[in-house]
């Protein structure tokens, strides 16, 4: 009977890790284009959005599919600088 509530909160947080990490690429892509307007370069409007969507689509499914608890477990593998 558990079994439906855990699918549930499984399906929950993978939509929160989506919608997250597609915000987190839309945050990444106005950075972009922010500095891209402030140097004067302005890249075509279609590029930038398509860009921007992809880029948004694309760390969003990284963060759904990457928990940021085995992301800490990599971090801490790596030899110290």
């Amino acid at each position: 009977m558990n079994q439906p509530l855990s699918d549930k909160k499984n399906s929950r947080r993978s939509i929160a890790r989506f919608t997250s990490g597609t915000v987190f690429g839309l945050f990444i892509s106005v950075i972009y284009w922010s500095y891209s307007a402030y140097f004067q370069t302005s890249p075509p409007l279609v590029y930038s959005i398509t860009g921007g969507l992809f880029l948004a689509i694309f760390c969003g499914a990284f963060a759904t599919l990457i928990s940021f608890d085995k992301l800490m477990e990599l971090m801490d593998n790596f030899p110290p600088l």
